[in-house]
């Protein structure tokens, strides 16, 4: 039995789990008065994002969007995480035309042998991903490039989420599978120039690649060295 004391963003971070964030009411809560703007609060069981919101609801959003209300973590923020290109100027990473899906072998019983201390207790990930005050969206664990663990209580598998935070382990993973060299190279006339060569979804030998880029490298040097 594994056990973990993690905290909320860890989680999030380490199992790029998606969700809103529940926003606490008392009536001597500072944040009072910003939760009675619509929207605010937590209303909505989070499986309600699986289909399409009424719409005057989206429009209701829409229309009160700005950072703070988002982060409040309300039934608004449902929508803006499944929405967020349409309230801000986005980039969308496109797939590789040969993009490969991952496999997927799913551990039997992960979810039960995982554990978080948390603050209603010793929960399972199970537990947890369903619990009403974690309002969790979905999770999806990879372990050496296979999917083993995902559950998606609040949105649909083939949906567009916010990434944030988990986005950083993953630029970080695409990094490291790339083979690139860069540098400053002088020229016979004292400028500099800056040379990058980089590739990426090569199966070729590390020592393969490693040797076409030099030769690049040494190529792209020659052209700037003699101008031909």
């Amino acid at each position: 039995m594994l056990r973990l004391k993690i905290c909320r963003k860890a989680l999030e971070a380490a199992a790029a789990c998606l969700m809103s964030f529940p926003a606490a009411y008392a009536a001597d809560n500072p944040l009072a008065k910003y939760l009675e703007v619509p929207g605010a609060k937590t209303t909505l069981p989070v499986s309600s994002a699986k289909s399409p919101f009424p719409l005057e609801f989206d429009r209701d959003a829409q229309k009160r969007f700005e950072n703070f209300h988002y982060q409040l973590g309300g039934d608004h923020a449902l929508y803006y995480n499944l929405h967020l290109s349409e309230l801000l100027h986005t980039a969308v990473s496109k797939p590789n035309q040969s993009y490969r899906p991952l496999d997927k072998v799913l551990v039997t019983g992960l979810g039960d042998k995982v554990f978080f201390k948390v603050n209603e207790g010793d929960l399972t990930l199970n537990q947890y991903v369903v619990h009403p005050n974690h309002r969790v969206q979905a999770v999806v664990m990879i372990h050496k490039g296979k999917i083993v663990y995902e559950t998606y209580p609040g949105m649909n598998p083939m949906d567009q989420h916010v990434w944030m935070s988990p986005g950083k382990s993953t630029v970080g993973l695409v990094i490291a599978r790339v083979a690139n060299d860069a540098g400053f190279a002088t020229l016979p006339d004292g400028g500099r120039t800056e040379l990058a060569v980089c590739t990426t979804s090569s199966s070729t030998p590390v020592a393969d690649r490693e040797r076409a880029i030099a030769e690049t490298a040494r190529a792209a040097y020659d052209h700037f060295a003699t101008g031909s």
